[in-house]
This record gives structure tokens, C-alpha cells and sequence, in this order.
């Protein structure tokens, strides 16, 4: 069997590599190589969940700020002007 490259591995679909990966012991090359690609599949598939969480946080943050920034100062100034009012009735 020829060696594969990592180009090879990295095409091959999980399960193929899987099969690919269980024909050799345990720390020989090829079981080191198959564990780095694991490992590789792994990091890309939670650098895109974690990509997805980011950018559904950053939506979040977004309509967030655009709702304080319009109904704050609206509710700022009539809390104001209720206390002016009360102030006027005061006195």
C-alpha cells in the first residue's frame, strides 16, 4: 500500500478514513497520521461552530443596541418631564 499523502487524507470521507485508520496500530505513522487529521476535522468543525455563535451574538448585540438607543431617551424624557411635573404640583 503506497503512503498517503495528507492531501489524500484529508479528502477521504470520515468513514473511509476511519477504515483507513483502523488497519494500524496504535502510534505507527499512519495512525499518527489518521489521529492528526481527526484532529484537524475537529478544529475546523469548531472553529465553525464557534463562527456561528460569534456572528449570532454580534446579531443579538446589534438589535439590542438599536432598541435601547430608540426607546431609552424617549423613556428618559418622559421620566423627566414626570418629575419636572411633579416638582411644579409640589410647590
Amino acid at each position: 500500500m503506497t503512503q498517503p499523502t495528507l492531501l489524500d487524507l484529508k479528502n477521504k470521507p470520515d468513514p473511509e478514513l476511519a477504515e483507513w485508520h483502523a488497519e494500524y496500530t496504535p502510534r505507527h505513522k499512519n495512525d499518527i497520521l489518521a489521529e492528526k487529521e481527526w484532529q484537524r476535522r475537529l478544529i475546523k468543525e469548531s472553529a465553525k461552530i464557534s463562527s456561528r455563535q460569534t456572528g449570532f451574538w454580534i446579531l443579538v448585540g446589534a438589535i439590542l443596541g438599536a432598541v435601547l438607543s430608540t426607546t431609552l431617551p424617549i423613556l428618559v424624557t418622559q421620566l423627566l418631564e414626570s418629575l419636572q411635573n411633579k416638582a411644579k404640583v409640589s410647590f
